[in-house]
């Protein structure tokens, strides 16, 4: 936005010509007056501030609970290939590398 559409939507008179160092300093000084808002605190700026996110909980999976379902959803019990087949779909899952 240009510093004297600023100064025209805010109502500020004009009195002075733009693209002038001086004048446009006098131009921003009355917007920050206009939009001052005491309820915005300033912040100290700490270069050496490193925000730490709190480690995620590792998730595991229950194998044997995830078989056993498999069982009950096919109503009979699953060959070590099948077993082996649906353990590695799920660690590949985990990957997201399938994921669109």
């Amino acid at each position: 936005m240009r510093l004297q559409n600023a100064v025209e939507l805010l109502n500020i008179p004009i009195s002075y010509e733009f693209h002038n160092a001086l004048f446009d300093a006098y131009y921003t000084s009355e917007i920050l007056k206009k939009i001052h808002n005491l309820s915005i605190l300033p912040k100290i700026y700490d270069p050496s501030y490193v925000k730490t996110r709190p480690r995620k909980r590792k998730r595991v999976i229950d194998i044997e609970r995830l078989l056993q379902q498999f069982e009950k959803m096919y109503a009979r019990e699953i060959t070590e290939e099948e077993k082996e087949m649906i353990i590695l779909a799920y660690k590949m899952g985990k990957t997201n590398q399938f994921i669109k």
